[in-house]
């Protein structure tokens, strides 16, 4: 009889991506914190994943993040949704001490981000949960009146 081992399939990542502030790193936290998680299964495997339906941004993302892990492809009620999940008990750490935990959307806080990485935060949040639209507005007036209308629909 043979005993059977389960030897893990290690990728590699930028491990240390999350310890020290930067624009990419300040920029994938906004998006992890718009639309990602991390996981600590019963198990006892650390996951960070990031959702989106932009494939493109999130190829993007997995070059930033020096990833070789697979993006996975959902179909949601909205349409198609894209997954990058890391399997990372370094990252799950880093994260939890900036301030993200599991269930994020029930005790999220502001990070305290030095200033020079705010703007950076934002676009990654925007990008990850948010829209612009442009149009005009009709309501109550004789002319139509423009309008830009920002909405995070996570907020």
């Amino acid at each position: 009889m043979y005993n059977t081992v389960i030897v893990p399939i290690i990728k590699n990542y930028a491990k240390d991506f999350f310890k020290k502030w930067s624009h990419d790193m300040s920029y994938i936290l906004g998006f992890i914190y718009a639309d990602g998680n991390i996981v600590k299964t019963k198990r006892g495997t650390h996951f960070v994943s990031i959702y989106t339906a932009d494939k493109e941004l999130l190829k993007s993302i997995k070059i930033i993040i020096k990833s070789e892990h697979a993006i996975s492809e959902r179909n949601s009620s909205s349409g198609k949704v894209f997954r990058l999940q890391v399997g990372s008990k370094e990252w799950y750490s880093d994260l939890s001490e900036i301030g993200v935990f599991p269930n994020k959307s029930l005790r999220m806080r502001l990070p305290d981000i030095p200033d020079k990485y705010f703007g950076d935060f934002v676009r990654g949040y925007f990008d990850g949960d948010g829209n612009v639209w442009v149009g005009e507005i009709h309501k109550n007036r004789l002319s139509p009146s423009l309008t830009l209308q920002i909405a995070f629909t996570s907020c």
